[in-house]
């Protein structure tokens, strides 16, 4: 029990990672359910709900990190934000300088280079299909990972400062509401926003252990 408590994420996410490489069908059988094709494609693309989740996560980024920088800044300055939220607050600027930002954006999508679904032959596109974990040489597009899922999965980190799983329950539903709505607008596959998930986590996982001085969620029971 302690050994799944302490790499039970590891292990999930590399079962995963098996299931999607041996079966890598599984990715277009979950995004045909949203394809049609007698209609322009994606008939919930452009669905008022998926639009506006889909824009509030794309800008949220530009209202987070100003406000993160400032609340930062003033724990330097007497009179400011206590000292002793500084830590919290870094934490949760890096995470989503890191996770969402620089690993999702710049080692997954640029590393990868995957076609997203609309792009691909299977749903009208004129692009091949990659597998996940696969390197497109010749492609030049940005599916693997999901930004916008990740940015949602991004609110787990709430569980690492307030030590509370519910935190960690709410990021994770986010995070699948935000996936459920790219795999319907036909912007990324299965694989790409569970992953995202992935990325989040364990970075969450580093810096609250490098930052916070912890790498668990929950306070240590008592003797």
């Amino acid at each position: 029990m302690k050994v799944w408590r302490q790499h039970g994420a590891i292990l999930v996410c590399a079962a995963l990672a098996v299931v999607f490489v041996a079966w890598p069908q599984l990715d277009l059988i979950v995004s045909q359910w949203f394809y049609d094709a007698s209609l322009p494609g994606w008939p919930l693309s452009n669905h008022p709900i998926n639009e506006s989740i889909y824009w509030v996560f794309r800008y949220l980024p530009h209202v987070l990190i100003p406000i993160m920088l400032l609340v930062i800044g003033l724990s330097f300055v007497r009179g400011g934000v206590s000292p002793e939220h500084r830590k919290p607050w870094l934490f949760l600027f890096l995470v989503l300088l890191i996770g969402p930002g620089l690993l999702v954006h710049s080692v997954f999508k640029e590393g990868f280079q995957r076609e997203r679904p609309r792009a691909v032959e299977q749903f009208g596109g004129k692009d091949t299909f990659t597998p996940a974990f696969v390197v497109n040489e010749a492609g030049n597009g940005k599916s693997f990972i999901s930004g916008h899922a990740a940015m949602a999965f991004y609110f787990m980190a709430l569980a690492w400062v307030f030590r509370r799983r519910s935190w960690l329950y709410w990021g994770l539903a986010l995070g699948v509401v935000m996936s459920a709505v790219r795999i319907m607008q036909g912007g990324h596959f299965l694989s790409d926003t569970v992953f995202s998930g992935f990325a989040v986590f364990f970075t969450c996982q580093l810096l609250s252990w490098w930052i916070l001085g912890h790498s668990r969620i929950e306070e240590p029971e008592a003797a």
